[in-house]
């Protein structure tokens, strides 16, 4: 069995804490209500009350810091290609030769790529060039949804 087989074949119910939940959603970019491991194994919210009930009384063992880090790992799905991996690995197609060095994206944010130009020149001719750029966008898998590009200089 490879490496990935494993991540993927973990079915371990760990609970995290509040402050971990937070700290991998942030990684992740998601709300926390949102996240995988805010749930249980059975699908319900976790409550963690009753953790913290079974801590005090010791009604728990310890978990090894491996099997913990490949559940973080599988919960919170951090081995899958994400959306901006494939914007970076395309982004000489989406933005054209000519202007794919002075530029880059900056992030996604409610269906808006945001994108920085290294001029206000190369903005301004971005700008032109905005639904040819969308349409090519729009093709890569995962990017279908976006809605608009803003330029900035910076």
């Amino acid at each position: 069995m490879d490496g990935s087989a494993r991540w993927l074949s973990l079915s371990l119910p760990v609970k995290l804490n509040r402050s971990q939940e937070r700290l991998l959603a942030s990684m992740r970019g998601i709300p926390v209500e949102q996240s995988p491991a805010f749930y249980d194994w059975h699908g319900k919210p976790f409550n963690y009350r009753n953790l913290r009930e079974q801590k005090m009384s010791g009604g728990k063992s310890p978990i090894r810091c491996d099997s913990l880090i490949e559940v973080i790992v599988a919960n919170h799905r951090l081995l899958d290609a994400r959306p901006e991996d494939m914007l970076m690995a395309h982004w000489q197609d989406v933005i054209g030769d000519a202007h794919a060095s002075q530029c880059r994206p900056m992030k996604i944010s409610r269906n808006v790529l945001h994108v920085a130009a290294a001029n206000a020149m190369v903005r301004s001719e971005l700008s032109f060039k905005r639904k040819g750029i969308m349409d090519r966008l729009r093709q890569l898998p995962g990017f279908s949804g976006i809605t608009e590009i803003r330029f900035s200089y910076g």
